[in-house]
């Protein structure tokens, strides 16, 4: 048996039904990525553009397709869905769509593995939020608890920040800057003893 799983997994009531979850550790939300002197730098911008998005991701699709529906894109954009973040990335590269759309944490990786990371921009305020949790075994709950128990110890006594630091700081692996909704979320859930 798996006693949890890390990765980039949302937090959502249809998951909540066959998995628990820690409390949230990672605050993330889609955006666009796009070159460097694209002229799009927000969901505006992308009416009647070809924007690629992940085909397994149905949050984000819905996320879209519900900002086209409120008019906040319009025309509508153009939707081209990949199997693999990495193939949609290769098809921004070629030309072949003019944004690319998924978490924001995502688009960090794929333009902190470009040959010139420099080239490319993460642009737009956040369309969804995505929480993400631990997955854990449903109907486990001294565990959950001991999980959520460590993770608010390391919010309170520092890991957590340089653990975040390392990796996605200005000089880490993925430099993603923490957001204010992310830094008032950590702050919240570092609960009193």
């Amino acid at each position: 048996m798996v006693a949890m799983g890390i990765g980039s997994t949302t937090i959502t009531l249809a998951r909540e039904d066959v998995v628990d979850f820690s409390l949230p550790y990672f605050l993330t939300g889609t955006r666009l990525l796009v070159p460097r002197d694209s002229p799009v730098s927000s969901f505006a911008d992308i009416g009647g553009k070809r924007v690629g998005m992940g085909s397994g991701s149905t949050a984000n699709i819905k996320g879209m397709d519900r900002a086209i529906a409120q008019g906040q894109i319009k025309p509508a954009c153009q939707k081209i869905l990949f199997e693999e973040h990495n193939k949609g990335f290769l098809a921004l590269q070629q030309g072949k769509i003019d944004a690319y759309f998924t978490d924001a944490s995502q688009l960090a990786g794929m333009r902190a593995k470009a040959k010139k990371p420099e080239d490319w921009k993460i642009v737009g305020k956040y369309l969804t939020y995505e929480p993400y949790g631990i997955i854990l075994p449903e109907n486990q709950g001294e565990w959950r608890d001991f999980v959520n128990k460590a993770f608010i110890h390391m919010l309170k006594d520092g890991r957590f920040e340089a653990l975040y630091t390392k990796w996605f700081g200005p000089d880490g692996v993925v430099p993603l800057p923490m957001t204010d909704e992310y830094k008032v979320l950590l702050k919240s859930l570092s609960y009193p003893e």
